[in-house]
């Protein structure tokens, strides 16, 4: 037969299928059911998303989907399937999923069919997609194909219309990401601000970690397709994808890949950043198409993590560790500090010393279980300036070493330091390291201590007997045109004269201890205290004109301050990191907490220089963010210089221009301290009434505002309650809701 015959014989057999049994079914639509779908996974928030252009699901639960097919489907015969697939290295995956009327076991990928019925011609089947316990994260491909029963050939296929993102799922006991606490995931999973705390100012500081905004979502898939902008074809395996465990290591070494750190920098030019600057991770990330970005310090790298893990899914928390440490490799689980003797006084021997003790250091902690540790679920050390982790908090604590770094962060929070004289130990100081671990509250914007559960307990200190006894008084804070008083309180309890000799010292340093130069001269005084003297003290001032230049690129001033008694070989050293404090900046919003696109938010920033010198080249940087920021450039108020005790306050106004979080960003630099920031947030929503974030005003939501109109007052919980903003839930606030409540919903997927 020839193959003009052949075309011709074929078209014939297919027009007398068609006529004998009828044509073949077809795909019209396929609703993806977005607003029950968000709920069902916790994902209403990433409705701030640009362009939609994804549907963003959690593994270990179900999607819904309804598919529309022609009045040919007969559900006797055929059957709607899906088709799932990603490209995802070591194990790409290519399923179809059978449709059952049971309800499928947890644990693997499975398709319920819930239903169908017919409506005007045309037959709607209701699916439930059941997504994979362990489904590795990313960006999927979902089809619908209308095959007859038995039959593995599709009749007609259909892509979803948009791709599907799958994250991690903190609200499934069946993940292994689970937090079962409410208010811990609403902190750690759903809350886009945070606090820090850094040596820079001695403050706490603001962070915006925007991890539902489309560049942090774009950021993420980009970072799991090519974990080094270097190697674009290297993607992360599937394997790292579906194990929290493997994902926070590789994103550990991956973050370092589009962040430049810097620890020594003064100046910055054309497209650098002072990495004290930053506040605002999607305004990091917003660079990564040209990466790397320059610079990150250590607080940097750990509040873009928790925001990268909190957008996955994977709860997370920026944690800063005040006094922290860095032993040199091989460790050996002390801080050797070698100090050799010049004239009268024993100094630090920089020869020999090569373990540092910082001021602060930060990292991320993750929260996931841990089967390859026994007992060690729960919080986990990943830190990204070092590319090291998950290091569980439990095994640091137990110092019981493994893998995933754990001795190396033991040793930068509880290695006691030896201080070593004519090479033998001279004393341990067993309480500096690490004496503060801190986080941001759960609820409140306040800091909590958590160094409990990185140390166990110290060793107690003994006391010297009848020896003659020297102790500091060092500040740990200093604000411009001040004046550092160190005291030293000598006293002599023993039966014979003792000569001490004081020497004091400053050192103007970065955060890691790199010298920016000698602040102060040492002065050294010599000291004979009689037989029983006590309540003797020695006044050491180093002025302000001595540190002044020092102060706008310097982290801190390091005070050294020893005492000897040579003829007793005794030694009562003290070295304090002196942080530079920031004048009073304050960013406060004065409208509503809770705005829709196209309203405005202002805020007041109020300035007030508390310090006893005046401020040169003062500038004042407003930069709106998150949904406030229209793309333009950010306002700079030039304060030119600004007398002691001088304030002043502006009011700026801002129109949200896109859903999600937002607020304003605002940077105070001068010459006399290192730029510092504060800022306030907004919430941009299609819906005010809208409290549980769903796309529904519904009773949800009406649960949730009677609770809260029932007691008169706004709930810590549900500040969202109080509509009018009048510190009261009552019947204005009512009115308010009720006339959302009758509308049932106030935005739709512009796509549906």
């Amino acid at each position: 037969m020839s193959m003009k015959n052949f075309r011709a014989y074929a078209l014939f057999l297919c027009s007398f299928a068609c006529c004998a049994f009828g044509a073949e079914p077809s795909i019209s639509k396929i609703d993806r059911q977005e607003a029950a779908n968000r709920t069902q996974f916790k994902t209403a928030k990433f409705d701030g998303l640009d362009t939609f252009k994804y549907s963003v699901w959690r593994r270990a639960a179900s999607a819904t989907v309804s598919v529309e097919l022609s009045a040919d489907f007969d559900d006797s015969k055929h059957e709607v399937a899906i088709e799932v697939s990603n490209n995802f290295a070591g194990a790409p995956l290519s399923l179809t999923l059978t449709p059952s009327a049971d309800e499928p076991a947890p644990g693997d990928w499975a398709l319920r069919q819930l239903g169908t019925k017919t409506d005007a011609g045309k037959k709607t089947v209701q699916l439930s997609i059941q997504i994979a316990d362990t489904a590795p994260i990313g960006l999927y491909s979902f089809s619908a194909v209308v095959r007859l029963k038995g039959n593995t050939t599709a009749i007609n296929r259909v892509a979803f219309p948009k791709p599907v993102v799958i994250l991690f799922n903190p609200w499934s006991t069946r993940d292994s990401v689970s937090m079962e606490d409410k208010a811990s995931r609403g902190e750690y999973v759903e809350n886009s601000n945070g606090l820090y705390r850094t040596e820079v100012d001695n403050k706490d500081r603001t962070w915006r970690f925007g991890q539902f905004d489309a560049i942090t979502l774009d950021t993420l898939l980009r970072m799991l397709s090519a974990p080094d902008f270097d190697k674009p074809n290297e993607q992360m395996s599937a394997a790292v994808r579906a194990d929290p465990i493997k994902f926070s290591q590789a994103m550990a070494k991956s973050i370092d890949r589009y962040v430049q750190g810097d620890w020594v920098l003064e100046q910055f030019g054309a497209g650098e950043t002072s990495p004290r600057t930053w506040n605002d991770s999607t305004r990091l990330f917003a660079k990564f198409a040209n990466p790397p970005v320059k610079y990150a310090r250590c607080w940097v790298f750990a509040n873009m993590l928790t925001s990268l893990f909190r957008c996955a899914g994977l709860p997370a928390r920026s944690v800063s560790c005040i006094q922290s440490a860095h032993e040199r490799p091989p460790a050996n689980g002390f801080v050797d500090i070698y100090e050799r003797k010049v004239g009268q006084n024993w100094v630090t021997d920089t020869n020999f010393t090569l373990d540092k003790a910082w001021g602060f250091h930060a990292w991320t902690e993750a929260w996931m279980k841990r089967p390859d540790r026994t007992d060690c679920d729960g919080w986990q050390v990943v830190d990204g300036t070092y590319t090291i982790g998950p290091a569980p908090v439990k095994a640091i604590a137990a110092k019981s070493g493994g893998d995933f770094d754990v001795d190396f962060v033991v040793g930068e929070v509880n290695p006691p330091i030896r201080f070593w004289r004519n090479n033998k130990i001279d004393r341990i100081d067993t309480t500096s390291i690490g004496k503060k671990i801190i986080t941001k509250k759960i609820g409140a914007a306040a800091q909590e201590d958590i160094v409990k559960t990185y140390k166990p307990g110290v060793m107690p200190r003994i006391p010297g007997g009848d020896e003659p006894s020297v102790t500091w008084d060092v500040p740990e804070a200093s604000s411009p045109g001040q004046d550092i008083v160190v005291v030293a309180h000598l006293s002599n309890p023993g039966f014979s004269p003792a000569s001490i000799d004081l020497t004091v010292s400053a050192y103007a340093e970065c955060y890691d201890q790199t010298p920016r130069g000698e602040a102060w001269s040492p002065e050294s005084r010599a000291i004979v205290l009689a037989p029983g003297e006590s309540g003797h003290s020695e006044v050491f001032t180093i002025p302000w004109s001595a540190y002044e230049s020092f102060a706008p690129v310097s982290d801190h001033l390091r005070i050294d301050a020893f005492a000897v008694c040579d003829l007793l070989d005794l030694g009562w050293p003290k070295v304090t990191y002196v942080v530079f404090d920031a004048s009073d900046l304050a960013v406060t919003r004065t409208s509503t907490a809770v705005i829709a696109p196209g309203e405005t938010a202002t805020f007041a920033i109020d300035f007030h220089n508390t310090s006893s010198s005046t401020l040169s080249d003062c500038e004042l940087t407003l930069e709106p963010i998150g949904g406030l920021d229209s793309g333009g450039p950010p306002e700079v108020i030039s304060l030119g210089s600004v007398a002691p005790g001088a304030s002043a306050s502006w009011s700026r106004s801002f129109t949200a221009v896109s859903p999600g979080d937002g607020g304003l960003a605002v940077t105070l630099s001068s010459g006399q301290q290192p730029p510092w920031s504060a800022a306030d947030s907004v919430l941009v929503t299609g819906c005010v009434c809208d409290v549980n974030q769903d796309d529904f005003v519904d009773d949800a939501d009406f649960v949730l505002f009677a609770n809260a109109y029932d007691l008169l007052t706004v709930p810590p919980a549900n500040p969202l309650c109080d509509f009018t903003r009048d510190g009261l839930v009552d019947d204005a606030d009512f009115e308010f809701f009720i006339g959302a409540y009758e509308n049932l919903w106030c935005v739709s997927d512009p796509e549906e």
